[in-house]
């Protein structure tokens, strides 16, 4: 789902709450998209971590532990504005984890406000707000970039990227995250479980 908060509202899009962006540079391994074609973009698959998305065909992705980045191959070095850093995190079971996920994530003056459907079945996106909308610029729960969060209630997993303030796919960067699912399968590996109270940021 894709949400751009500007000022205290804080987001949605994808299906799921809010995370945030992981820019820790190691060394990974590349992956191979698969040939699924659907117009300017073919069809990423990861089974360890149990989702697919659909991405440019030129674009280059790497994969470690729990975090599958994308970025345009002809960039070549990653920033915060020009990689998408898609995080899995499982057992987030309830819309209590939810909110303890928004809180950690942001700040405890968000809030969990409910979920919305898309048109993929059991996919969620997830809405939180500012407890306190009234409180000064950049204080509380302050998001001024779009945000990508999915929320699957049958296999209880999350995903989540931030994509920023601009396009950095050429135009397509909506229909990616649009097409985003995730997938069922035995082979998908344990992810992250959102921890209270801790915040992921670097």
């Amino acid at each position: 789902m894709w949400v751009l908060a500007c000022g205290f509202l804080a987001i949605v899009f994808g299906a799921a709450g809010y995370y945030v962006t992981h820019q820790t540079t190691q060394t990974s391994t590349l992956e191979t998209p698969s040939a699924t074609a659907t117009s300017t973009l073919v069809t990423y698959t990861n089974t360890r971590l149990g989702f697919s998305i659909g991405i440019p065909q030129n674009a280059s992705t790497s994969d470690r532990g729990d975090i599958v980045s994308i970025k345009p191959e002809a960039l070549p070095y990653s920033t915060a504005s020009n990689v998408w850093n898609i995080r899995v995190l499982a057992n987030i079971n309830s819309n209590a984890d939810l909110d303890k996920f928004v809180k950690s994530a942001y700040n405890p003056a968000c809030k969990f406000t409910g979920l919305s459907t898309t048109t993929v079945p059991h996919l969620y996106d997830v809405n939180f707000e500012d407890m306190n909308p009234n409180a000064e610029p950049g204080v509380g729960c302050f998001v001024n970039y779009i945000t990508v969060i999915k929320y699957d209630d049958s296999q209880h997993k999350l995903a989540q990227w931030n994509i920023g303030q601009d396009s950095i796919f050429d135009g397509v960067d909506i229909k990616m995250a649009d097409s985003f699912m995730f997938i069922s399968t035995s082979t998908a590996g344990t992810a992250q479980q959102v921890t209270t109270g801790t915040s992921t940021r670097p």
